[in-house]
């Protein structure tokens, strides 16, 4: 049976949570390896979190595409938003 899209959005907060923990970004490969997802599908789920202010997109000079979890995804995620998207 697959897993919801809600399950799959918040195993990639949880991750991108734990990286930033660690002051790291998480590419985009290591993110579709970890959810389980094929790329594509990956690049879809982190396109909707990004236009939702939940992830942002960051790349270096050597680096590839990265994401992070913004402080608004944090309190998404622990349950602890006062504020609404607008």
């Amino acid at each position: 049976m697959p897993e919801s899209e809600t399950l799959v959005v918040y195993r990639i907060l949880g991750m991108l949570a734990k990286a930033r923990s660690h002051g790291r970004a998480l590419p985009l490969d290591a993110i579709a390896e970890a959810a389980p997802l094929r790329r594509p599908h990956a690049d879809h789920f982190m396109n909707v979190l990004e236009h939702a202010r939940v992830v942002r997109a960051e790349m270096g000079p050597k680096a590839p595409l990265g994401y992070r979890i913004t402080q608004y995804g944090l309190e998404r995620l622990s349950g602890t938003c006062t504020r609404s998207r607008v």
